[in-house]
């Protein structure tokens, strides 16, 4: 079966964006590839999380999120 993180942390630095997870509840943060550089300039930008249930009968629900600047 397919495990998903029960954390993601995205963080923007300057130009590189770069994604952390955690497996497991109350471990610890963990990079999930390579960061990547993106050219955003001072602009104003969105990030999004796709969820899905791969089952037509349930519906996904985040239900504790966090944004920091």
């Amino acid at each position: 079966g397919v495990r998903a993180p029960v954390r993601v942390q995205i963080e923007k630095r300057g130009r590189t964006v770069s994604i952390r997870v955690a497996m497991k509840p109350g471990e610890e943060l963990r990079p999930a590839g390579t960061p990547v550089q993106l050219d955003l300039g001072d602009r104003e930008f969105y990030v999004g999380l796709g969820v899905c249930a791969h089952n037509d009968k349930l519906t996904e629900r985040f239900n504790k999120w966090a944004a920091q600047n």
